[in-house]
């Protein structure tokens, strides 16, 4: 997949150091882009079987932190077809009205009334340690 996106190829070489990207077998390793080791690399190698359990387990989280995205924002569960931009820009929403709806503990289904005095001030966002005038809506 990443060879044949370029734009992807380009994110991912200007990815931060600290960070990386979890990927399965299919692809291949790079500085950015860490994979488990085959069985036959890990036989007597406790610790390469300790990174592989470890990478499963974040797969794991990350899969059920999007199955729950999708549960919930319903509009995730079909192609987004839009620019990258804003296809990012829909993810980031709902991954934000989500953590909103987790620390309100809000259950599914909960109706939330509307603000009626339209004023946004009412909201609060920076409640939810965002910043709703920083452009990228970054937790501070």
């Amino acid at each position: 997949a990443f060879e044949r996106c370029r734009a992807l190829k380009e994110w991912l070489a200007k990815l931060p150091d600290e960070y990386f990207i979890g990927g399965d077998n299919a692809y291949t390793l790079t500085d950015k882009l860490v994979t488990p080791y085959t069985k036959a690399e890990i036989t007597g190698d406790e610790h390469k079987r300790t990174y592989n359990y470890y990478l499963s387990q974040l797969r794991i989280r990350i899969e059920m932190a999007f199955g729950r995205l999708t549960t919930k924002w319903r509009r995730l569960r079909s192609t987004l077809n839009f620019s990258n931009k804003t296809n990012s820009q829909i993810i980031r929403v709902c991954t934000k009205l989500h953590n909103c709806c987790i620390r309100m503990s809000l259950k599914d289904g909960t109706y939330v009334r509307p603000v009626v005095s339209g004023n946004v001030d009412e909201l609060n966002p920076s409640a939810f340690g965002v910043d709703p005038f920083d452009g990228g809506g970054n937790r501070r």
